[in-house]
């Protein structure tokens, strides 16, 4: 068994895009496509508007974006059920897809990243030496011996027509919050947060135009995340050198 089978790991991000020809429509049905979004979600809220892209977020938990050639919808908190983040994914691009009249999609994308929370960047490198073992350098490399080291492993396939990327990687985010001077008077104060994570990413896409006829959006998230849960324990096993 892999250091770290796909049990180990959390759901922390999904993402489903589809990029199309540029629908000139999104100038005046905009309001239309956010009308039908926000139907289904107990707020929605605009987060930035320009003639070529408006984003929206809903639920305080999914980001959605379309602009003139793409869509794109995230979910920040995908725990719980799969269905729980599959059905508004589908949904949306569903609506943009209708209220836009396309006809073909260019690309369709669907990535999701797993994570394995650690106390430090320095946990999620031995992790990640743990989960990528031949990777590691067991003597001095380009003249250098480091005194950290951070390895990762990164398939990419396609057969023509679909194509993934899959990686394990550590990795460490920070984000801050810096209030204006004056917020000092109602007590906000300067936020940073760091988190350290061992990464599964995923990302399956198309290759080829798709007519929207012979698409179905649910069933393609329904497809492609049976799929991760069937081979992931198998792209581990690879990343650990277990054919």
């Amino acid at each position: 068994m892999a250091a770290f089978p796909f049990s180990s790991f959390r759901r922390t991000q999904a993402i489903f895009e589809v990029r199309f020809d540029e629908a000139y429509l999104v100038w005046d049905r905009s309001g239309v496509v956010w009308r039908n979004v926000g139907r289904n979600f107990k707020n929605l809220k605009s987060q930035s508007a320009s003639p070529n892209q408006v984003t929206f977020m809903g639920d305080d938990r999914f980001v959605m974006a379309v602009t003139l050639d793409r869509a794109s919808i995230t979910d920040h908190r995908p725990q719980g059920g799969i269905d729980g983040t599959i059905e508004p994914l589908a949904m949306f691009v569903r609506t943009v897809i209708e209220d836009l009249d396309v006809t073909v999609l260019t690309r369709v994308g669907n990535r999701y990243l797993y994570s394995i929370e650690c106390k430090s960047l320095e946990e999620a490198r031995r992790k990640a030496q743990a989960a990528v073992p031949l990777a590691v350098p067991k003597k001095k490399l380009f003249s250098i011996d480091p005194a950290r080291i951070a390895p990762s492993f990164k398939i990419e396939g396609d057969d023509g027509e679909l194509g993934y990327i899959a990686q394990i990687y550590p990795r460490e985010q920070r984000i801050g919050f810096s209030p204006p001077p004056d917020a000092a008077a109602v007590g906000l104060e300067k936020v940073e947060n760091i988190s350290s994570e061992l990464m599964f990413d995923i990302d399956f896409f198309t290759k080829k135009p798709l007519p929207v006829s012979g698409f179905d959006a649910k069933s393609w998230l329904q497809a492609w995340h049976k799929t991760i849960t069937r081979e992931a324990d198998v792209f581990f096993a690879l990343a650990e050198g277990h054919q």
